[in-house]
């Protein structure tokens, strides 16, 4: 659960997509986003650390 509707992080997504940031994979009927940058990565660990 990430707290926004599906649509909105659908849309959200895609922009990140659309800019090269993240990459998508299809498995069956998911879809599994990762980041592709390690620069994009660090940062969002350096605002978001592990709890």
């Amino acid at each position: 659960e990430v707290g926004m509707r599906q649509a909105a992080l659908s849309q959200q997504l895609a922009k990140l997509r659309a800019e090269n940031i993240v990459e998508a994979t299809r498995r069956g009927r998911f879809v599994h986003y990762h980041i592709k940058s390690q620069q994009v990565l660090n940062v969002v660990r350096a605002l978001c650390p592990a709890e």
